[in-house]
């Protein structure tokens, strides 16, 4: 034996092992509970993600009609549209609101409703806004 080695009694030596076990045990039972907060926040994420893209795509329709002339916006439309593994109903309904024949001013209401299904839960978006005759300027 060299001088300034220690040997650890067999006794001890199987505790420290016992120890090790334990410690694993531990750190896989705290890893377990953890799961399901992984699992629920991998879900929100997902769908927040599927949110974002709704609210782009409502968004890019009522740019494509706002791009069209004021008389061009006079019916109601639905599709779907894939995107990011989702599959989402956009549907676009044209009212119009407000017409002075004096003025000549009017105004369209334009509403884009997205609905779209995520695991097993439905969801959906409008967004309403409102386009007029008038364009705007100095």
């Amino acid at each position: 034996m060299r001088a300034g080695s220690a040997v650890l009694p067999r006794q001890q030596q199987c505790f420290t092992l016992l120890e090790g076990l334990l410690a694993i045990v531990l750190l896989a039972l705290i890893l377990i509970g953890a799961a399901p907060f992984f699992y629920c926040g991998r879900a929100l994420l997902h769908r927040a993600r599927a949110r974002r893209a709704a609210v782009e795509l409502a968004t890019d329709r009522i740019e494509e009609l706002m791009d069209l002339g004021f008389d061009e916006i006079v019916s109601s439309s639905q599709e779907g549209i894939g995107l990011h593994g989702l599959t989402y109903d956009v549907t676009t309904a044209v009212q119009t609101v407000q017409s002075d024949p004096e003025t000549g001013c009017a105004y369209k209401q334009v509403a884009v409703l997205i609905e779209w299904t995520v695991g097993s839960k439905d969801d959906d978006l409008t967004v309403v806004t409102y386009i007029s005759n008038v364009s705007g300027g100095a």
